[in-house]
């Protein structure tokens, strides 16, 4: 049996940190990684709102025992017109889900599935304390329609375990909007 040397256990180390094409150190950034690690989750849904409509989504984080902390990310939404403003609630309340909303796995190799229960059209009767929101003011396209839409940032909230979460998407337009939005998670186990 052979013992490595500190020399060799660095040369490997420098090894395995280059990329075989160029040979430049190996870097990707915290998402990228977390999605080869199996632990970055996504949804979607589109909805066409009336004038003054909103749409309703709930979300309920795993409890303590399951050890799992959620990071979420801010929405992705791009709308058909402008006004839309989304609200994420904490505390949501009385609360009948419409459909459920399936969680991809980022890492389409993985079977790891998402701890949160993601619902939408739910009905809220009590939403709870607003913790964030966003809205898209829009802008005239080619042709004077108004359009917008707000990206995904890094700026994630930790939600608290065993809670209840709302995401209620208003369109303040005075006409119809049709809003596609892109939800984005990670999943630490603690």
């Amino acid at each position: 049996m052979s013992v490595k040397t500190f020399a060799e256990d660095i040369l490997e180390f420098i090894t395995t940190i280059k990329e075989s094409l160029t040979s430049a150190v190996k870097t990707i950034d915290t998402d990228h990684a977390y999605i080869h690690d199996s632990i970055m989750f996504s949804t979607y849904d589109k909805k066409t709102l009336t004038a003054g409509g909103t749409t309703k989504y709930s979300i309920v984080t795993p409890d303590t025992a399951s050890g799992t902390q959620i990071h979420w990310r801010p929405t992705s939404i791009t709308s058909s017109g402008d006004n839309v403003l989304t609200t994420i609630y904490e505390g949501n309340s009385n609360v009948t889900a419409g459909g459920t909303l399936t969680p991809y796995n980022r890492n389409r190799t993985s079977s790891l599935t998402s701890k949160i229960t993601f619902k939408s059209s739910a009905t809220i009767t009590t939403a709870g304390t607003a913790i964030d929101a966003y809205f898209i003011g829009g802008g005239a396209s080619v042709g004077g329609k108004t359009i917008g839409d707000t990206l995904i940032g890094k700026e994630e909230i930790i939600l608290a375990k065993n809670k209840n979460y709302s995401i209620v998407i208003y369109n303040g337009s005075t006409s119809s909007n049709t809003v596609f939005s892109k939800f984005m998670w990670y999943e630490e186990n603690l």
